[in-house]
């Protein structure tokens, strides 16, 4: 079988190193990369509360479905009614006994009386019974006393919550316990910033989550059984996406909100410079993109959506260097500047640098070549999937064929283009294009070598000579193999330019040029063939092996 060219290209693309790979592109051209957006009319027209779109601040809270009833004591907690403790007297008095933390806070000793004991901590009950009983006996009493458990107590939790009822606890147990016990505040209707606790049908005090989301701070209370946790209604809810911290749900602190408190919560990063506000106005479907400064000061609204983007143009950009050359390999210059400017402040050595092959690496340009290839594989797999046959021996020929060939595409399917851009122009100059964000400047490193592959007896590498033609290296490479074509070779540049040349033209040679020598192609796969060229010169599929 002929197809040794097919063979070359597409393993060379897929196991050796990416060289140099052809792929020219008008400056101008450029990607665009388009983030996630709302769509305002879908948003607009949206019946689901917000809630339910986004998480809502403080939800991950309920996450692990409830905080389990302490079984045993929690000697950090403060003691409170209805704890058990247990109290021994030695000396001069001889007391045991076990008791309950009454409704006044004390626990009564016989021989001393009752001693306050609500709010001691549970680890630092032995030291404050110590002190009280050396205060009447001194060293001729001693005492040891310790928390036996925690005394399980009802809480009633009620309101906007997840599973309304009445569920057990401690009395040092906090409400975000019990809310957790509850399955959690509803997200599209109930309130993180309205939770009240009440005692006999009275409001004992109202309790905002937020200070213990942003500060930690949650009021100390002792619940005793019998209390109820009721969570309030929503209050206006408004969600925050796109380039911050936290992407969630914020619910009002009170009637109002302003841009900027908003942004004290949702934090934005340092390079938003707008925001799309999208919500409703009068009943009516409302949108506005806002600059920083002025949605500071904006009023916000129930079921607003804020998007947060970083659109300000950069005020510089970063461009690295590869290869040989002097002094520093980063540059951050002004977004105007083009690859000669640049040039201009890279000092090389002329008798170690290639500067006039120099090419562009590019991810813009990357993106494109790979779509490019996809496309050019497909082809080529449907070329070679409809082609006729006129016998069935040569049905039966092209099918084995097609099966090895097929692998060939397969393979070259998870090439990797570089995005490499060709800049040298006939005239030995540098095409000046306008540099990008990220773009990799690469100067070659001069040789006085050349390299040739492909079908010769011996490949090899060897010295430059000026005025050596093509036929030349191939005899000095042994010759043509049986199976080459001797019309025509490929050369690869320094440049990163691919070029097909006829054998009988006097081509001018280069140092560092590659040379590779094709095999001869049956005529059935001549449009194969010819695709596989459209795949090496617009996709940066040929590589080249320098041994």
């Amino acid at each position: 079988m002929r197809h040794g060219l097919i063979l070359i290209l597409l393993l060379t693309a897929c196991f050796a190193q990416p060289a140099w790979s052809q792929l020219i592109l008008p400056d101008e051209q450029q990607i665009e990369v388009q983030g996630n957006t709302f769509d305002t009319e879908e948003r607009n027209q949206s019946t689901t509360p917000i809630g339910s779109q986004l998480a809502p601040f403080g939800s991950s809270l309920f996450k692990s479905g409830g905080f389990p009833v302490s079984q045993s004591a929690d000697l950090s907690s403060p003691i409170a009614v209805g704890n058990a403790v247990s109290i021994e007297l030695t000396g001069a008095v001889e007391t045991s006994l076990q008791t309950a933390v009454d409704p006044q806070g004390n626990v009564f000793i016989p021989e001393l009386g009752p001693i306050q004991v609500a709010g001691v901590q549970g680890g630092a009950l032995n030291q404050h019974i110590k002190t009280q009983v050396n205060e009447v006996y001194g060293e001729n009493v001693d005492s040891y006393a310790t928390i036996l458990d925690s005394s399980s107590i009802g809480v009633f939790v009620t309101g906007y919550v997840d599973t309304p009822g009445r569920f057990p606890g401690t009395p040092g147990d906090s409400v975000i316990d019990y809310l957790a016990r509850a399955g959690g505040i509803l997200p599209a209707s109930g309130s993180y910033r309205n939770v009240a606790i009440l005692r006999n049908g009275q409001r004992l005090y109202t309790t905002d989550l937020y200070s213990f989301l942003l500060h930690g701070s949650l009021r100390k209370h002792l619940f005793v059984s019998g209390d109820t946790i009721l969570v309030g209604a929503q209050r206006p809810l408004v969600a925050a996406t796109g380039a911050i911290r936290n992407s969630y749900a914020f619910e009002f602190g009170g009637s109002s909100m302003s841009g900027g408190e908003l942004n004290k919560l949702a934090r934005p990063l340092p390079n938003v410079s707008h925001v799309l506000l999208e919500g409703s106005r009068n009943g009516q479907p409302y949108s506005a993109y806002v600059d920083m400064k002025d949605f500071e000061t904006t009023a916000l609204q129930d079921q607003d959506i804020v998007t947060y983007y970083a659109d300000r143009p950069r005020d510089t950009i970063q461009v690295a260097l590869e290869g040989t050359y002097k002094g520093e390999s980063l540059f951050i210059v002004d977004p105007k500047t083009t690859l000669v400017q640049l040039l201009d402040y890279v000092p090389v050595e002329p008798e170690l640098s290639a500067y006039k092959s120099v090419s562009l690496k590019r991810l813009g340009v990357a993106e494109q070549q790979k779509a490019l290839l996809d496309a050019s594989l497909n082809r080529l797999e449907q070329t070679l999937l409809t082609a006729r046959s006129l016998t069935d021996g040569e049905a039966s020929i092209r099918t084995a064929e097609a099966a090895l060939l097929m692998q060939y595409i397969e393979r070259a399917r998870q090439a990797t283009p570089e995005g490499i851009v060709v800049l040298a122009e006939e005239d030995g100059t540098l095409a000046d294009v306008r540099l990008e964000d990220g773009d990799i400047v690469m100067i070659p490193s001069r040789t006085t070598l050349v390299n040739i592959s492909g079908e010769v007896r011996i490949p090899q590498t060897m010295p430059f000579y000026r005025g050596k033609t093509y036929r030349d290296y191939v005899e000095e490479a042994g010759g043509y193999t049986d199976r080459a074509d001797e019309d025509f070779f490929i050369v690869l540049r320094l440049s990163g330019a691919v070029e097909l040349q006829d054998s009988a033209s006097n081509t001018d040679l280069e140092p560092g040029d590659v040379l590779v020598v094709p095999p001869e192609v049956k005529p059935h796969y001549i449009q194969l063939f010819l695709g596989l060229l459209d795949v090496v010169a617009r996709a940066s599929v040929l590589t080249a092996v320098i041994q």
